[in-house]
Parts: structure tokens; C-alpha cells; sequence
């Protein structure tokens, strides 16, 4: 998902899709040490996927607490 979407997502949304993401790193960290994983590239854009998801929770955090003060 690029960023402007999942800027539309409600935060709760978010959070489930990191644990989802974590979780699937995980598979695919135990897949490649096992040699079953074969797209080393998919690791890479998962974790990118992750860092973007992350720091959009930072803005809505940033802004819920700019917006209370």
C-alpha cells in the first residue's frame, strides 16, 4: 500500500497490519535461514512496508498530541 492510503486507515487498522507484517517477517527470516525462501527481494519490501506503517502511527501519535494541547 503506498502511503497516501494507508494515511486513510484508522490507527487500530494499522497496528493489526503491523503484527501481521512482524509475524510475516518472522516466517520469512526462519524460511531463509532454512533455504525454503527464495525471494530475498519480498523480505526487503516487507520490511520497507513496515517502516512506512510505523511512522505513520508516529504522525497520528504526533498529531493526537498537538491537537490536545
Amino acid at each position: 500500500m503506498k502511503a497516501k492510503e494507508l494515511r486513510q486507515l484508522a490507527p487500530e487498522t494499522l497496528k493489526l497490519k503491523v503484527e501481521e507484517l512482524r509475524a510475516q517477517i518472522e516466517q520469512m527470516r526462519f524460511g531463509s535461514v532454512k533455504g525454503s525462501e527464495k525471494n530475498v527481494k519480498k523480505l526487503s519490501m516487507v520490511r520497507h512496508e513496515l517502516a512506512r506503517i510505523l511512522t505513520i502511527l508516529t504522525e497520528h501519535e504526533i498529531n493526537s498530541h498537538s491537537s490536545t494541547k
